[in-house]
């Protein structure tokens, strides 16, 4: 599996819809599997977002619909 080559999260400048659809377009750029997404996504969170990734249950760690959804929830 490559890595992809993308900056981390930085919750204080990025707008987490932007970073989260730049991640997309990237995995689907560089033809990612989509049951890779979440670990890709995983390397690259900081702060709240790494938080919750990991209070997820590890059945949905590998899930990147609900690791984006637990992200996201205000």
């Amino acid at each position: 599996m490559k890595t992809l080559k993308l900056p981390t999260s930085n919750e204080d400048k990025d707008d987490l819809d932007v970073y989260l659809n730049r991640f997309e377009r990237a995995c689907q750029a560089y033809a990612v599997k989509p049951e890779n997404w979440s670990i890709q996504q995983a390397r690259l969170l900081q702060g709240r977002a790494l938080e919750v990734y990991h209070r997820l249950a590890d059945s949905d760690v590998t899930s990147y619909e609900k690791l984006k959804d637990s992200s996201c929830q205000k």
